[in-house]
């Protein structure tokens, strides 16, 4: 009996340091081994329940049994129903009922106030709204300076809205606090070269990383850059080689390639990578980059196919231009052009939606805009804003129609049917 009383106490030790510092997933295999010894302790399963929503992988399903079992074995009912809270929100992100709760819960648990904005910033970043997720996470910093793991979000969000300075900045302070930290060591590496702030300092974190990842591409690309910078161009051609033996649509590491050509005044090759890279700007999977946001791991390059495609478009315009191909150089600033006004409209019509939020018009010309700049997937989600303000936006149910057809998937094909005919006003 003794010794089943030491392994339990040593296992709740265990998982008080793990959670202590922010590592959850150990907190839970401690918390599951102290449970085995002592399966009614109320405690055990609240902790729990808190390490699986709040660890990264987020597993809803697992808290929400142990907030039953703490339930049940009588802890505390307002803890509980906070929790229940944040679960509720963080698990969703809709905005209304449960997101008014949570806010109210800031006034009267004061002593949780980062447990709540954690819920609140990641329930945000869920729903896609970067920008209020972006303020909750502001107030977490400012009120708990001391706080590493609030960093740590908001500098994971800065690297996933490609505010490599910012990012930057939040990953030194974390490493201040959490100096044994190889990952963010290896982030803060990535953000200086992105930045372009300091060179040399990025290329002592980066190569630090290839002693742990000798192959990863990301790193491998950030050093290239950092040699590019440092005028050691053949030297990064070198790294970017590498890259693409393994991974020849790497996009950034194209578009690494096709700048150190261009500087080189090697036009011939410079056009021939750019063209390579016209198929792969606006491949993006903006919903696998929200996901590994979530998860505490966003992506070194946000997919930021609008910024991308200016950039060939103007390095193709420069090196045709400088190959005397002048007429089909205009093509591509035409291009440009183009570009540059739908970007301009779309953000004078976010800014305008912000002011008419159930403008159903206004939606459903943003939907329109995102799908002429290539982004599908946010247009899709506009598109469906416009018909919960008015099921019956005839414009949306077009645009929705149109937008499915293009999709090689039966289901899409049934649903471009219905929305065709509803956009006809037929029952």
């Amino acid at each position: 009996m003794r010794q089943r009383t030491l392994e339990a106490r040593q296992h709740w030790d265990e998982a008080e340091q793990a959670l202590g510092s922010c590592d959850f997933a150990a907190a839970r295999g401690e918390l599951v081994e102290f449970l085995r010894i002592r399966p009614g302790d109320a405690q055990a399963h609240f902790r729990l329940a808190q390490a699986c929503r709040r660890d990264p992988c987020e597993d809803f399903k697992v808290a929400e049994e142990h907030l039953q079992a703490a339930y049940a074995s009588g802890y505390s009912p307002a803890e509980i129903n906070l929790e229940n809270k944040l679960l509720a929100f963080q698990s969703t992100g809709e905005s209304g009922e449960s997101e008014n709760a949570l806010q109210s819960s800031l006034a009267r648990y004061p002593e949780s106030e980062p447990l709540i904005l954690e819920a609140l910033a990641r329930g945000c970043i869920r729903s896609g709204r970067m920008s209020d997720a972006n303020v909750w996470l502001d107030r977490w910093v400012k009120y708990h300076p001391e706080d590493w793991y609030a960093r740590l979000w908001r500098g994971s969000l800065y690297q996933h809205l490609a505010q490599a300075p910012l990012a930057a900045h939040d990953y030194r302070q974390v490493l201040k606090a959490r100096p044994e930290r190889a990952d963010i060591r290896k982030r803060l590496g990535l953000m200086l070269a992105a930045s372009g702030y300091d060179y040399q300092e990025a290329f002592g974190y980066l190569e630090d990383a290839l002693q742990h990842q000798a192959d990863d591409a990301d790193t491998l690309v950030a050093l290239a850059r950092c040699l590019h910078a440092e005028r050691q161009p053949e030297k990064a051609k070198s790294l970017l080689s590498q890259v693409l033996a393994a991974r020849p649509d790497h996009v950034e590491a194209l578009i690494s390639l096709s700048l150190i050509e261009i500087d080189l005044r090697h036009d011939l090759e410079a056009l021939q990578v750019l063209r390579k890279l016209e198929p792969l700007v606006q491949q993006v999977d903006s919903l696998d980059a929200q996901d590994r946001l979530l998860r505490l791991d966003p992506i070194t390059y946000p997919p930021r196919a609008t910024k991308r495609l200016e950039k060939l478009l103007h390095l193709q315009g420069t090196v045709l231009r400088r190959l005397g191909r002048d007429g089909e150089a205009r093509t591509y600033h035409k291009k440009l052009q183009r570009l540059q006004d739908d970007t301009a409209a779309l953000t004078r019509a976010v800014l305008q939606q912000q002011e008419r939020p159930r403008d159903a018009d206004l939606l459903c010309r943003i939907g329109e805009l995102q799908r002429k700049l290539g982004r599908d997937e946010e247009a899709e989600n506009w598109l469906k804003k416009a018909l919960q303000v008015n099921p019956d936006h005839h414009r949306t149910h077009q645009a929705l129609s149109e937008y499915y057809e293009t999709l090689d998937d039966p289901q899409a094909r049934l649903r471009a049917a219905e929305h065709r005919r509803l956009a006809q006003g037929k029952m």
